[in-house]
């Protein structure tokens, strides 16, 4: 019997709760008495979205009792959250707005089909997924977002994309093998339409010219900047010249034995004593030690 009264409660429909908790004033609602009952207390926690909350008959009794106010009504009474659909419009205004790319294009290719409590709609730009290396031009990818609702809370929502836009990438105008330097010569820029927020590939020859790639870039291909690092400015074998810091100022020629960038420890062989110490690279070709470092 409790099982259909709980049914037809159901059926006859629920009062929209818009907090995390259930208050007097909702009830008052589907329950007239409880108007007399201060708006704002809370009866219980509010439904999780998609979710029903029913108070049975005890429980209106046990709030009659304890707010004093008139016997409840004969059925029990439901409260749930408002739901509404997601629509593909809505979306799009808020990867528009999360991008801040006016001349993006954005193709919704399949959007969560479950109702989404009524709410703040975000799509942030950490959520969008960037191609897989080597994906195709118009591969589509997910984008997580959530619908803020209730004080904070947070619903979950997602579509699969194809986000476009016109871009300039610097591609090898010819292989450019690995570990040696790259120059400008060697690169071109091309505008083309691509992924716009991966940040993962050189726009101009500036960031490429004068570093080089750990491994061999094929010709054609656009040049990760992940891929890149600075030459050393010190490289074992060269001849470098060796500045001694101290009280007396004094420079002679070593033998690099190791590589070193700015700033970096590298080993040093002093040519006369065939000894070796440690050096800080100061600048191409040269390294400086303190007084009583050589040997």
């Amino acid at each position: 019997m409790m099982a259909l009264m709980l049914l037809a409660a159901a059926s006859a429909g629920c009062v929209r709760v818009e907090g995390d908790r259930i208050l007097a004033r909702e009830m008052a609602r589907a329950w007239p008495a409880f108007s007399r009952v201060a708006p704002d207390i809370p009866l219980g926690y509010a439904p999780a979205p998609g979710a029903r909350r029913i108070f049975s008959l005890a429980e209106l009794a046990r709030l009659a009792a304890r707010h004093g106010v008139a016997p409840p009504p004969e059925a029990p009474v439901c409260f749930e959250r408002p739901m509404t659909a997601l629509r593909r419009e809505r979306v799009l205004e808020a990867m528009r707005a999360a991008l801040e790319l006016p001349e993006a294009r954005i193709d919704i290719v399949e959007l969560s089909r479950y109702p989404v409590p009524e709410g703040e709609l975000v799509f942030a730009r950490s959520g969008l997924r960037a191609p897989g290396r080597g994906a195709p031009p118009g591969t589509p990818v997910l984008w997580r977002g959530s619908v803020l609702y209730g004080g904070g809370r947070r619903f979950a929502v997602w579509a699969r994309v194809v986000v476009t836009a016109p871009l300039r990438r610097v591609r090898a105008a010819q292989a450019l093998p690995a570990g040696r330097v790259i120059e400008a010569g060697q690169l071109r820029v091309v505008e083309e339409e691509g992924f716009p927020i991966s940040g993962r590939e050189a726009a101009g020859i500036e960031d490429v010219a004068g570093l080089r790639p750990r491994r061999t870039i094929p010709s054609g291909a656009a040049i990760p900047l992940a891929l890149l690092e600075r030459p050393p400015q010190v490289e074992r074998g060269d001849r470098v010249r060796v500045k001694v810091l101290g009280p007396v100022r004094l420079e002679f020629m070593a033998r690099a034995e190791s590589d070193g960038a700015q700033g970096q420890i590298v080993t040093v062989r002093n040519p006369k004593s065939r000894r070796t110490f440690q050096a800080r690279v100061a600048g191409r070709g040269e390294v400086e030690v303190k007084a009583g470092g050589t040997s």
